[in-house]
């Protein structure tokens, strides 16, 4: 936060982040917030969306976020950001991506492992789940035991 006082106005920048993400931090947009008060008391409050990169590209429109649709800010009095983060966190990124795809990994891991196991048991073919009572070869897939 910084203060300025020049030529009889009284400056305020405050640089706002908003970080998002479950339950790492994964996605931010930034915000600057000017204020200007003036000797005869009037407060001016100007508020832009930060750009962290300097271009219009697809860099800046990463940083600017998308705009919340009008509906849903209708419902939000009082609300700082007007913009949805979309401009990605790595490390939060990154710990999320691994985090969701083990929850979907282990228990399908362990279903594979289980119906291996299953087979294994009850003398079946690992591949097609065929009787294999007496025989070396899967006469079903071709597999031996």
């Amino acid at each position: 936060m910084a203060f300025v006082i020049s030529s009889g106005v009284h400056r305020k920048c405050s640089i706002l982040e908003l970080r998002a993400g479950w339950p790492f931090r994964s996605l931010f947009i930034a915000s600057a917030v000017e204020t200007e008060n003036t000797l005869d008391g009037a407060t001016y409050t100007r508020e832009t969306v930060w750009d962290l990169h300097e271009n219009s590209g697809f860099f800046g429109t990463l940083a600017k976020g998308i705009a919340t649709p009008k509906m849903i800010m209708d419902r939000r009095p009082g609300a700082v950001f007007d913009h949805l983060p979309i401009a990605p966190i790595v490390t939060g990124f990154t710990a999320n991506t691994l985090l969701y795809s083990l929850l979907f990994v282990c228990p399908w891991a362990y279903w594979k492992s289980s119906r291996l196991s299953r087979r294994r048991s009850r003398g079946q073919c690992l591949t097609c789940g065929y009787n294999l009572t007496g025989l070396t070869t899967c006469p079903e897939c071709g597999n031996s035991k």
